[in-house]
């Protein structure tokens, strides 16, 4: 008993202690560890959200967050228990012992430019040194050629990393260290570049910058408390990831634009060029390119957002513009004739306004369907100067009521509000003589194409001028929590009347006027032909002029509205753009009725699709899900490739699996992707010239190979054409353009 009891005095004074001890911390310490608990709490981590993505009009990816890791192998423990880092360090040594073949090995296979000599003796000094954060892909170990000064570790993809973690040693704990890199993928390359934008780091341009915050997303945030000897995450406030951009662009169109505008800029030798393509009732713009050939090479870019940011004088069609003005104000109306006195008028001291020489010494009457069908400076210029040189500021206000100087709200930066000059502008002189009639025809005024495009689209409309809509609403997990509606600028730009005259004239500038040599047969469309001189800091550029067509089609219930611009050295008219104008119109429409305009296919005659040789297993899986009818020879099983080709026959494909010779398999025909892979799974390193499809090989079909040759593939690429480019059409009919020099 006398034990017991010392058990339990002892056992009674240790309660009382920790009851004395938790009533002291609860008391007097109490607001030392509340302040310890909130400096605690204050040193809070950052939750980094998901960046969202910029969609198509049909859900296609234009650019996603694509994360990547740079890895690095750690052949020194970390473990801080002594006896434990002795285990942990001869295991890793070990480890590495046995089986370093089978890790080069392993490398190789994953990547198979690394020369697993090279790699050996690489991972060997960084073992016996022990070091730590070493690069698992360093550039020397590779038989690649590294762009100038590259010395970083090469970045992995998830399926690359995880790969990776399954050698011997990588699958250690804390044996690689994968530190993410946050990156903006784009999966189709440079289309609509200057558009979508670019983000490195942060939004530097295009829908990028425009909708940052909309994609950034927000950050959550956490911190980290100890609870027995053990911190725990605590979130404080949680991440919300970035919502998804869906724009108006069709990715399609966007292509067949592109490509039919840059086949004209080498066609015609021009220096840059930009096309809209913009729907009508919504205000939608379906494609939006802007090329320069930037290192006059013949390769064009999109480095500079021309499409909005181009401020230029927009020549002659801005004509429409003017009648609509003065047939609204019925001071003009579209049955009035004006004398045009053989092509050459006098507005007062070197002021003549003239038509080209096409027109010299041509005279007569010509009223306004005539004169928008043949583009007649002398008559455009006469009319508004008879009807407003007692009160220019009436026509100006004209001009803005219509809508051609309004503010697009245009996201896309470099875009600026149109300039139109004013009496009533105090930094710039007006001479009423000088600068109303030239503002008739054109000039003392800038304009952007996509303001241009938006004008006239709002005349297809029949007066109801649109806002352009380039992002149709946000989305998250697939589901638009937030739609942009279509939004009217103008709800009538004139009277319906005038409306209804211009929309005759159009069609009679595109079919028997100004742009007669480019009217299509398959989609009758309606438009204006411009011919500027481009200005730079107040001096005309000889023989250098800015050409335009801008119209829409269908002329009856159009749809599309599109303006082709073009900057080049003299012969320059903007008839020229009607040509493209007219190509990428009946593509459209081709596309929007699902068939060809191609007489045979008219005809009911049918072809084979053309399909690239490569894997068949691949290849048969596209061909039933587009529901094309074919025919196969393989006889592949599982995920396997099996080789092969198509050797069609009439409408039907055949797929015909290849040969199983010994040595270097015939690639030719096969699409870049395919060609590399079977080409690297033998070994060999591939070398790539051009783009598309592969019409040559270094290395013959058949003959023998030896792991780590190397093979060159050319691939045919359709802009490497010849120089000499095939002469343009000379127009019969084009814009006027001043014969004097216009002042800015």
């Amino acid at each position: 008993m006398p034990r017991f009891f010392c058990v339990v005095v002892v056992l009674i004074f240790a309660a009382v202690a920790i009851l004395v001890k938790a009533g002291y911390i609860m008391s007097v310490e109490r607001k030392e560890w509340m302040e310890e608990k909130e400096l605690e709490r204050a040193n809070n981590h950052i939750i980094e959200p998901k960046r969202g993505s910029i969609l198509a009009c049909d859900g296609r990816v234009l650019a996603t967050s694509m994360p990547e890791y740079l890895v690095t192998i750690d052949f020194c423990t970390y473990e801080k228990d002594s006896l434990q880092r002795v285990k942990d360090q001869y295991r890793r040594d070990t480890v590495y012992q046995n089986h370093a073949d089978e890790i080069c090995e392993g490398m190789h296979r994953l990547f198979p430019d690394i020369n697993k000599k090279k790699y050996r003796a690489y991972l060997d000094s960084c073992q016996k040194e022990h070091r730590r954060a070493c690069p698992l892909y360093p550039p020397h170990v590779t038989s690649l050629t590294l762009p100038r000064g590259q010395k970083a570790n090469k970045q992995l993809t998830y399926l690359e990393l995880c790969e990776v973690k399954k050698l011997p040693l990588f699958n250690l704990r804390s044996s690689l260290c994968a530190a993410e890199v946050k990156l903006r993928s784009t999966p189709y390359g440079a289309l609509a570049y200057r558009t979508v934008g670019s983000f490195k780091d942060s939004a530097r341009f295009g829908l990028e910058r425009a909708y940052d915050s909309v994609l950034a997303g927000t950050p959550g945030r956490y911190h980290n408390e100890k609870v027995r000897n053990t911190r725990i995450k605590r979130i404080d406030q949680p991440v919300e990831d970035g919502l998804d951009v869906m724009t108006t662009l069709d990715i399609d169109l966007q292509d067949l634009c592109k490509q039919a505008l840059t086949d004209e800029l080498l066609r015609l030798d021009a220096d840059s060029g930009s096309l809209i393509l913009m729907e009508v009732a919504t205000g939608d713009v379906k494609a939006i390119v802007s090329l320069q050939d930037k290192n006059n090479d013949g390769n064009f870019i999109e480095h500079t957002p021309y499409a909005v940011s181009s401020m230029m004088m927009p020549g002659s069609v801005f004509k429409t513009c003017s009648f609509m003005v003065a047939m609204d104000d019925g001071r003009v109306k579209y049955t009035d004739q004006v004398d045009i006195h053989g092509g050459a008028v006098s507005f007062g001291p070197n002021n003549i306004i003239s038509d080209d020489h096409y027109r010299a010494g041509i005279s007569g009457y010509r009223d306004v369907k005539t004169i928008i069908e043949e583009s007649l400076n002398t008559g455009t210029a006469l009319m508004i100067w008879n009807n407003y040189r007692n009160d220019p500021q009436t026509f100006i206000n004209g001009v803005h009521r219509v809508g051609m100087t309004a503010d697009l709200e245009v996201p896309i930066e470099g875009y600026h509000k149109p300039y139109v000059a004013s009496p009533a502008d105090k930094h710039r002189y007006w001479s009423n003589a000088l600068d109303l009639p030239r503002l008739a025809i054109g000039y003392s005024s800038l304009f952007s194409p996509i303001n241009i495009v938006t004008f006239y689209a709002g005349i297809a409309n029949n007066g109801r001028m649109m806002y352009p809509r380039f992002v149709k609403g946000f989305m998250k997990n697939g589901q638009m929590v937030e739609e942009k509606q279509p939004r009217v600028l103008r709800e009538q730009m004139a009277k319906p009347e005038v409306i209804a005259n211009l929309q005759e004239a159009l069609v009679a500038a595109a079919n028997k006027g100004t742009a007669h040599r480019a009217a299509s047969a398959l989609v009758p469309f309606a438009g204006k032909t411009g011919t500027a001189q481009i200005f730079r800091n107040g001096h005309r550029i000889p023989g250098y002029y800015s050409i335009m067509f801008v119209g829409y089609f269908p002329a009856k219930n159009p749809k599309y509205a599109m303006v082709v611009n073009m900057q080049k050295k003299s012969p320059a008219y903007g008839n020229m753009c009607a040509f493209t104008f007219r190509n990428v119109a009946e593509l459209v429409m081709a596309k929007e009725i699902g068939k060809t305009t191609q007489p045979e296919a008219e005809a009911g005659a049918q072809f084979a699709p053309t399909v690239q040789a490569g894997n068949l297993n691949t290849t048969e899986r596209t061909l039933r899900a587009l529901r094309i009818s074919h025919r196969s020879a393989q006889a592949g099983n599982g995920n396997a490739p099996v080789w092969g080709y198509n050797q069609a026959q009439g409408a039907t494909p055949i797929m015909q699996r290849s040969g199983t010779a010994t040595g270097m398999p015939d690639v030719i025909g096969y699409g870049l992707r395919d060609a590399v892979f079977r080409l690297e799974s033998l070994g060999l390193r591939v070398r790539v010239k051009g783009q598309g499809t592969v019409v040559l090989q270094s290395i013959p079909a058949g003959k023998t190979i030896r792991p780590g040759e190397s093979v060159v593939l050319t691939l045919e690429n359709r802009r490497e054409r010849k120089k000499a480019k095939p002469k343009a059409p000379t127009p019969t009919k084009v814009d006027s353009t001043a014969t004097t020099t216009p002042r800015q």
